[in-house]
């Protein structure tokens, strides 16, 4: 199945699109800096349930800031082959472990500038923290979007259409395998559907990352949209022992003589 809504989870902004006869348009979106966006949210949701009176399915558009895009050799020359390739690349690539990921991946073809990478046996990756699609899950539950799968619509240059990280745990719980969400076009522009997959790639499995990991959290207390952190972010490197002693030597040598002032000391968010 094909959901008909779109939510567009952006850290300051949520987009609401629905999809008709002739393309995509938006229902409404809201700003995460209004004071009443909660409220302005519910509005949101309950313009899209008039619009499916026989029930609404969402797909999830997780933000770019939170997805690796990036290339990695694997030959192949069978899928099962690919798989273990990619994810022996993925191993110490982010912070997180293989198992903690969800990714998708492509072999471009039919574009120009790609012969290289054809050559070299490089597909193209889309890489999300699980945590994160854990977190949009529960957020779009509580506010009874009723999330069926996840997607991303990459950067021009970056992957082959729509990335595809599979249905939602409550889709998997509640939908037989034959109604799962598949994989389509992009959710472009209003009245338009973007470039898709079936344009000449071969694409990854839905879900190609590691089984297993946890289910969706249960919504917060707050409903606010807080995403982990990008799976790009570069691993922490942790000083050595000389270097530690060496800092805190110094921290407490300048708090000693410029104890910060009151104004500047502040409770932590």
């Amino acid at each position: 199945m094909k959901p008909d809504f779109a939510l567009f989870l952006d850290p300051e902004r949520i987009t609401l699109r629905h999809r008709n006869g002739d393309g995509w348009h938006e229902v409404g979106s809201v700003s995460l800096d209004e004071p009443d966006w909660a409220e302005r949210l519910g509005y949101l949701q309950q313009s899209a349930s008039s619009l499916a009176p026989g029930g609404m399915a969402t797909k999830l558009i997780l933000p770019n800031s939170q997805i690796l895009y990036t290339t990695l050799p694997a030959p192949g020359p069978d899928e099962e082959s690919r798989r273990r390739q990619i994810e022996a690349g993925l191993d110490g690539l982010t912070p997180y472990r293989v198992e903690e990921l969800v990714h998708d991946w492509c072999l471009p073809e039919g574009e120009e500038g790609i012969g290289e990478e054809q050559r070299s046996g490089l597909v193209r990756l889309a890489v999300v923290a699980r945590e994160t699609l854990e977190e949009a899950e529960a957020f779009a539950i509580e506010r009874q979007f009723n999330p069926v799968c996840f997607a991303a619509a990459p950067p021009a240059g970056c992957f082959c259409g729509e990335a595809f990280f599979g249905p939602t745990e409550s889709a998997r719980r509640l939908m037989p395998p034959a109604a799962l969400p598949e994989r389509e076009r992009l959710c472009g522009e209003s009245g338009r559907e973007a470039g898709g997959a079936e344009q000449g790639a071969e694409r990854g499995p839905e879900r190609s990352a590691a089984a297993g990991g946890r289910g969706a959290q249960e919504p917060g207390s707050e409903g606010t949209l807080v995403l982990s952190a990008p799976v790009a972010a570069p691993p922490p490197q942790p000083p050595s022992a000389s270097q530690g002693a060496a800092d805190a030597s110094a921290t407490q040598a300048t708090g000693a003589q410029n104890p910060p002032p009151a104004a500047e000391i502040q409770s932590p968010a």
